[in-house]
């Protein structure tokens, strides 16, 4: 899936999906490779499971 950065904390985010306008939760923990991100970013990522406020993201990729 394919998405947007929309809202960064300490140590977590979230990712509005394309198509769905869904919001996704992520831990910096999720990305495949430790770089600097930032809201606005285009990311891809797959489904992990559920998380109380929103459905989990891992595997979570930066789109040059």
């Amino acid at each position: 899936m394919e998405g947007t950065i929309k809202n960064i904390k300490r140590g977590f985010g979230f990712i509005e999906e394309r198509t769905t306008n869904r919001l996704w939760y992520f831990n910096f923990l999720d990305l495949t490779k430790l770089q600097m991100i930032r809201e606005g970013f285009k990311v891809r990522f797959e489904k992990k499971g559920d998380h109380p406020q929103a459905p989990a993201a891992h595997k979570v990729e930066v789109l040059g």
